[in-house]
């Protein structure tokens, strides 16, 4: 389906809904959703609308969280709205510097992070950039919560398991073609 200008304004303004819900609506894909939100296309379609960054008045970091950001009642987590890297953080420029959303909210509020140090995310939600819900830790301590919540990869999963798998496979094939 070809998106409209009337289609990027009103996609541009609905803050409320996730991308996918969106991309349904309009019967594209959420990518397409997400490069229009954060100006990558809005251009080619909508030449003279106004993309994000420039209706956003942001002094600091922390203000780009804020107004990118949508609550969610029922987990107390805020999510970004804005590009997502592809591990599904949010990631933003800020004065010529590239920025993760969810750091950028968690200094905004407790000031820098230690040097060394990452951010867990209690809700395992790496769109989330509520402050409540993230606390400084080691790799160690995050490797620690990952194991104690159920989130490594065991078994047929793991990646020791699938790689053995495909070089059983690839040699299977291997014995077949030479028979």
């Amino acid at each position: 389906m070809k998106l409209t200008e009337a289609d990027v304004i009103a996609i541009l303004h609905d803050d409320g809904r996730t991308e996918a819900e969106v991309a349904a609506q309009y019967g594209v894909q959420q990518n397409t959703i997400n490069r229009i939100r954060t100006g990558t296309r809005c251009a080619s379609i909508a030449p003279h609308v106004p993309r994000w960054f420039k209706k956003i008045r942001a002094t600091s970091a922390g203000d780009v969280v804020a107004q990118r950001s949508v609550t969610d009642p029922a987990t107390g987590c805020v999510n970004w709205t804005g590009a997502l890297q592809s591990q599904g953080y949010g990631l933003f420029s800020f004065r010529g510097r590239m920025m993760l959303a969810h750091r950028a909210a968690y200094e905004a509020a407790n000031g820098p992070i230690p040097d060394g140090l990452l951010l867990m995310h209690a809700c395992d939600n790496p769109r989330c950039c509520n402050p409540a819900h993230l606390t400084p830790g080691t790799d160690q301590d995050n490797k620690a919560d990952c194991v104690a919540k159920g989130r490594q990869s065991k078994g047929e999963a793991h990646s020791a398991a699938i790689k053995a798998a495909l070089q059983r496979r690839s040699t299977m094939y291997r014995k077949e073609a030479t028979i």
